[in-house]
C-alpha cells in the first residue's frame, strides 16, 4: 500500500537488502519510529519548559 502512494502518506520508502543479517526488519522499523517519537517528545517538553521559564522571568519584571 505504501509503495503505491508514498507521497500521499508522507512516508519515506526504505530499501532493505535481501541478504540482510537482521532477520526481523519490522522490529528495526519500530525502533526507528520509537526513536523519532521520543525525539519529538523531548523537543515538545523543552519548548513547554522554556516557555514557562521565560514567563516566570518576564512576568515579575513587567510589573
Amino acid at each position: 500500500m505504501t509503495a503505491l502512494h508514498p507521497q500521499a502518506h508522507l512516508l519515506k520508502r526504505r530499501e532493505w537488502p535481501a541478504c540482510s543479517p537482521n532477520l526481523n526488519p519490522t522490529e528495526h522499523l519500530w525502533n526507528l519510529v520509537g526513536r523519532a517519537v521520543r525525539a519529538r517528545q523531548c523537543v515538545t517538553n523543552l519548548v513547554t519548559s522554556m516557555r514557562g521559564s521565560c514567563q516566570d522571568v518576564v512576568v515579575p519584571h513587567a510589573t
